[in-house]
């Protein structure tokens, strides 16, 4: 599930872009310095390989949830009393409407 806002979706793309490139340069600098802290940035990057990707999708669904009850008007996600009732409504209606086609 994408937002339905594909420049939110974009600059999302680029942040993460961004992040691990930069990330992936430093490790790349201190790697050929000799550096002692080479090692600890070469498994920085890898765990931040996995890390932004997760994080943005995280980001892309909370930015779906909160912009989906903006958008259809709703408050938000219903509770299950409203549901209940929501579903009891229904089965009125079907019913009535059963009558009406026996009558």
């Amino acid at each position: 599930m994408a937002p339905k806002n594909p420049k939110f979706k974009r600059i999302l793309a680029w942040i993460g872009i961004i992040l691990l490139v930069s990330m992936y340069l430093v490790t790349l600098v201190f790697a050929l310095s000799g550096s002692e802290h080479a090692l600890k940035f070469v498994i920085a990057s890898v765990g931040m390989t996995i890390v932004v990707p997760v994080l943005i999708y995280a980001m892309q669904m909370a930015y779906q949830i909160v912009s989906a009850g903006k958008n259809d008007g709703s408050e938000g996600p219903k509770t299950e009393a409203e549901n209940e009732a929501e579903a009891e409504t229904e089965t009125e209606v079907e019913e009535e409407a059963e009558t009406e086609t026996e009558a």
